[in-house]
């Protein structure tokens, strides 16, 4: 014990100036801790800004990609739709043009005059004129047709009056003028 104060004197002897020297190292280190703690915090703080702000744009982005994918698959359904209908409007176009032959056709075989066929169309290159004759001209012999047998019954119907007016006359004829012989 008593070493460990001679120490402590000899210490205290020569430590004026050491002692100086290190209470100013201990004030430079506590103001270089000072600095790193308050450098530590503003690093901490940019980093949690960082990653807040980097949470917020990939959760942005990832709405945008989740908002592509679904104009996506809108338009893919879309494209289908317009698929099927593109495949239906080819089938409806040849069905059009099979019976347009074979109306021209049947209306060449009945004496009609000059039918082109779908691909010399009188549609094709045709002045609006042209093409609202051609369509009358389609459409009377059409109505024609549809009204063919009809009038044939109303024709069959008018003899059959005929037949029946004449047929009433011969029996009013005939009772008329034997009622009227009776009474007289």
């Amino acid at each position: 014990m008593v070493k460990k104060q001679n120490d402590n004197l000899e210490y205290a002897r020569l430590s004026p100036f050491l002692f100086f020297e290190l209470s100013l190292t201990v004030t430079l280190q506590m103001r270089t801790i000072r600095t790193l703690r308050a450098q530590l915090s503003t690093a901490q703080s940019s980093l949690d800004q960082l990653r807040s702000e980097q949470k917020s744009t990939k959760d942005s982005w990832t709405e945008h990609i989740n908002d592509l994918k679904e104009k996506l698959a809108v338009l893919r359904k879309s494209k289908l739709k317009w698929d099927e209908e593109e495949k239906k409007l080819k089938a409806e176009v040849e069905d059009w043009k099979d019976r347009y032959e074979k109306k021209g056709k049947e209306l060449e075989r009945e004496g009609a005059a000059y039918v082109p066929s779908f691909s010399q169309s009188p549609f094709r290159g045709a002045s609006s004129e042209d093409r609202l004759a051609t369509n009358s001209f389609y459409d009377l012999k059409n109505q024609v047709s549809i009204d063919e047998p009809r009038l044939a019954r109303i024709a069959e119907y008018e003899l059959r009056i005929e037949a029946l007016t004449r047929t009433l006359a011969i029996w009013c004829a005939f009772h008329f003028c034997s009622v009227s012989s009776l009474r007289h």
